[in-house]
Formats: C-alpha cells, structure tokens, sequence
C-alpha cells in the first residue's frame, strides 16, 4: 500500500519531496497559499528541481489539492467567476508541476448542484484528472451524478468524511453495502485516490474533524474493514491527519498496521 500525507509547500515546491518521511511513497499539496487569492509565479528552476526529486524517488503519482477560497457552488456569480478563474490557474500549476490528479470538494448542498455544475463545466481539462471529495454530508449518488456528465472527473474517496455522512466502516455488511452503493452509482475505478483520516466526530454527525489513524470513531478495525475492498489497496492513500512529524510518524505506523493485519488475514469478526 502506498501511504503519504499532506507536505506543506513553504519555501517552494523543490522542499516538498525533502520533507516525506521514511516508508511514505507518495504525497498531497496545495498548489499556492491556501489562504489567499493571489498566486506567486512558479520559478522554472523550482519545477525542475521538484520534478528530478520526484523521477529519483520514484514516486509515481501525487496529489494536488484546491486552497480553500473558491467557492464553485456559490449562488453570487462574480464570486463563482473569480473561483473559477482561481481554480483554472491552480490546474494550470498541477500540470507544470505534474501532477496527476487535482481534488476539488463537492460541497453541495440544496439548490447549489446547479451553481457546481456550471463551474465545473468551465474547468474539465484533458490535461490532469479532477477528483470530487466527498464532503461530511455528501452521499455516493451525488457523486456518481457528476461523474456521469463529465469526463475526465474522478473521485477522491475521504473515510472520515464518508463516516460523517452516515457510511459505518466499522461493520462487515456495512461495507458490503457501501461496496453495493458505490457499484450502482458508479464504477469502483472512478475513485483514484484516498484520504485516509479517522473522526473526532460521531458516526453521522455530518461535521467534519479529522483524527488520528485508529484513535478516533471509525478505529482500526473500521479501517480495516474498508481495505477490505481490495481494490482500495491499489490506490494513493493521503493521510491529513493533524500535522507533526512525529504525529505523521504515530499515524504512518497505524497504516501499516493496519496494512500488516489485512496481510495475515487477521478475522476481527
């Protein structure tokens, strides 16, 4: 299983690949400031260097992530046309860097399809896959709605988010009826990447609070329920746990427990 978290950008793009930790083979970003609307150029020789540190560690795919201020879903349109244009430039930034896919929220709620709809019309490109998040109180359907207009738009599948929104990881026919949901609404390869995050909340509370692997709601055995679907096994799995690197070594080794439970095919029945 290839596990990686999400690496902080300051003091460029080339420090990204310098700061994963042993036994991680891949990683998520944002592609500028989260938190800010203006975007600084990329130097041509930052992008050189990443990309020769991605070719040396052979990482073979990574993750980039949208910033949090564009709001595609926004009813008021000079808002949703300056998220649009943000967006495009931040797919813009995931090719140079080559990136391989780009994950975007689907942070939908009643009356805001419509307003989503239109924006991502507006960003599809052939040059990179766009990734739908399930959100904390978003259903599978709502993201096979999508992913059945639109090509080249795939899914970035959150386990904490998934558990928020009423999905319980914890139990065998739980999952199979997960497996059963995913299957109607769409095809299990659509998901391209994982986020692999426990909750601080309770099952269902439609609130949205990462943990750490194993210490929160959905708990070990809840993970290993879910990579029970074997094919999730195959995928980038990101972890945006809380940060540290201590924390991000505490929560690589919960992974790989879990990783090595699923290999000797322990039964936590």
């Amino acid at each position: 299983m290839r596990f990686g978290f999400h690496l902080s950008i300051s003091g460029g793009f080339k420090n990204v690949p310098l700061r994963m930790i042993e036994g991680t083979e891949t990683f998520q970003i944002f592609p500028s400031n989260p938190r800010g609307w203006s975007k600084k150029p990329i130097e041509e020789d930052d992008i050189k260097e990443f990309k020769k540190l991605i070719k040396e560690r052979n990482i073979k795919d990574f993750v980039v992530h949208s910033t949090y201020l564009p709001k595609l879903n926004t009813k008021d349109k000079n808002l949703r046309k300056k998220s649009v244009i943000a967006i495009k430039e931040e797919i813009e930034r995931t090719v140079k860097l080559g990136g391989k896919y780009f994950v975007i929220h689907l942070g939908v709620k009643s009356g805001e399809k419509e307003y989503f709809k239109e924006s991502l019309q507006e960003i599809v490109t052939d040059k990179t896959m766009i990734l739908l998040e399930n959100t904390s109180y978003i259903k599978i359907k709502d993201i096979g709605d999508f992913l059945r207009e639109f090509k080249n738009v795939g899914f970035c599948f959150d386990t904490a988010h998934a558990f928020e929104a009423g999905y319980d990881l914890r139990k065998k026919e739980k999952i199979k009826e997960l497996l059963n949901e995913i299957n109607d609404n769409l095809p299990l390869e659509m998901i391209k990447v994982i986020h692999l995050n426990d909750s601080m909340t309770i099952f269902n509370s439609n609130v949205d609070r990462h943990y750490h692997i194993g210490r929160g709601f959905i708990g070990i055995s809840g993970f290993i329920r879910f990579f029970e679907i074997e094919y999730f096994t195959t995928l980038p799995i990101i972890m945006e746990t809380p940060e540290g690197e201590e924390l991000d070594r505490m929560n690589l080794k919960a992974a790989k427990f879990v990783e090595s439970l699923l290999k000797d095919g322990k039964d936590i029945s």
